[in-house]
């Protein structure tokens, strides 16, 4: 997620692969580690785990990378 539009640039991605019927995975930018967290419980009350965030180092990430379906980036790290 972007540091600087960090919650309508979510909801513009996040929203459509909910109602496609995907789970998503968030990480946050290192300048906005607790915005994911707060998406999250956002949607808690709607499906428990449809939306999980993770914070790990922008080096990291590629790991996780590989096993991901679909993928959208925003540009920030």
């Amino acid at each position: 997620m972007p540091y600087d539009y960090p919650v309508l640039e979510a909801v513009l991605r996040l929203v459509p692969a909910v109602l496609a019927g995907n789970s998503v995975l968030l990480k946050s930018s290192k300048d906005t580690p607790m915005m994911a967290d707060y998406i999250c419980d956002a949607f808690k009350d709607v499906a428990p785990g449809l939306v999980q965030s993770f914070f790990v180092d922008y080096k990291d990430t590629s790991y996780f990378m590989k096993d991901v379906n679909y993928l959208t980036y925003s540009g920030s790290y």
